[in-house]
């Protein structure tokens, strides 16, 4: 197994797929139970940056060969505390403004994460979950996920899956289970962490996280 790594640690959070996203964070935390990695307001990151408006008809403009997605430099805005969940198929994140007025929280869907010798892989899984403050919330690119089973780009019980390992969460959020309960919303980074910034070759040495497998969930 990859080593664990300490907080304070500057690691790479990557997403594989078309496009080789790829964040500089640093760890918080790295345990049996969770990892918790830290990405500050204003870092540089790789990717494909915010999809234009109507999400699902660039999908069908990709399918047709029309659109080809590229990565590139953004800068993220907020603070965002992310907590990865052994076995699951999702990452649930929080969000600060840079004045660190709590925003959000967020349920990312996605494969569940492999260590790599820069940080931690995953595979997007398109769906999310949007948590309010007052813990309400909802569901967030439903229609893009339903855009990719319609060309071909996922399959129809792939997708089920997806939409399973949502309602797992959404059980979570509903019950305020861990990690939701644990008032992380009052966390913040020790000052004398750097800023973690992308490093030469972060985009080398894949692990095999493979476009839409689902691992068993624990617990």
């Amino acid at each position: 197994m990859t080593k664990r790594w300490s907080a304070g640690d500057a690691v790479v959070l990557r997403y594989l797929g078309r496009i080789r996203a790829g964040t500089p964070a640093i760890v918080v935390e790295d345990s049996d139970e969770r990892v918790m990695v830290y990405v500050p307001d204003g870092v540089r990151w790789f990717g494909s940056g915010a999809a234009p408006a109507g999400r699902s008809e660039r999908v069908r403009a990709i399918a047709r060969g029309e659109t080809v997605v590229t990565g590139r430099h953004i800068s993220w805005y907020n603070h965002n505390l992310r907590v990865l969940l052994p076995g699951r198929a999702y990452s649930i994140w929080l969000f600060w403004t840079p004045a660190w007025q709590f925003i959000s929280y967020y349920v990312n869907l996605e494969a569940p994460f492999a260590r790599s010798a820069v940080g931690f892989d995953s595979r997007d899984h398109v769906l999310d979950v949007c948590v309010r403050a007052d813990r309400t919330w909802y569901y967030k690119d439903q229609d893009e996920l339903d855009t990719r089973v319609e060309v071909g780009m996922v399959t129809a019980k792939a997708a089920a899956g997806v939409r399973r390992d949502a309602e797992q969460a959404v059980a979570l959020i509903e019950g305020w289970q861990p990690p939701f309960n644990a008032g992380l919303e009052q966390w913040r980074p020790d000052p004398a962490w750097p800023v973690p910034v992308l490093p030469p070759g972060w985009d080398g040495h894949a692990t095999e996280i493979q476009p839409w497998v689902r691992f068993p969930t624990a617990g």
